[in-house]
C-alpha cells in the first residue's frame, strides 16, 4: 500500500502524475499546493483523478518558480489562474 497526496494506492503504478506539486496543506477539505509552473496542466482533477473526490472549490495551487496562484472550482472541474 502506498500513500500518495493524502490518498491510497495499491502499487506506485496507480500513483497520478501531478509533476512537481505536492500538497502542503488541507483545510476544511481545501487542498494546498506548491509546485513548478511547468507542471500546472498536471494538477489533479475529479474528471482525472477520480481518487479526487476529496477536492474542493478554493484549492491552490503555488507555482514558487514564477509566483503565479491557480484556485481550483468544482463546478468546472478546473483550476483558474488568479
Amino acid at each position: 500500500m502506498i500513500v500518495f497526496d493524502g490518498h491510497e494506492y495499491e502499487n506506485a503504478d496507480d500513483v497520478p502524475d501531478i509533476g512537481s506539486f505536492r500538497c502542503d496543506t488541507v483545510e476544511n477539505g481545501k487542498r494546498n499546493y506548491l509546485g513548478l509552473s511547468a507542471d500546472v496542466a498536471k494538477l489533479p482533477k475529479k474528471s482525472v483523478c477520480p481518487e479526487y473526490t476529496d477536492l474542493k472549490t478554493g484549492s491552490t495551487a503555488y507555482c514558487v518558480d514564477d509566483g503565479s496562484l491557480y484556485m481550483y472550482e468544482e463546478s468546472s472541474d478546473m483550476w483558474h489562474e488568479q
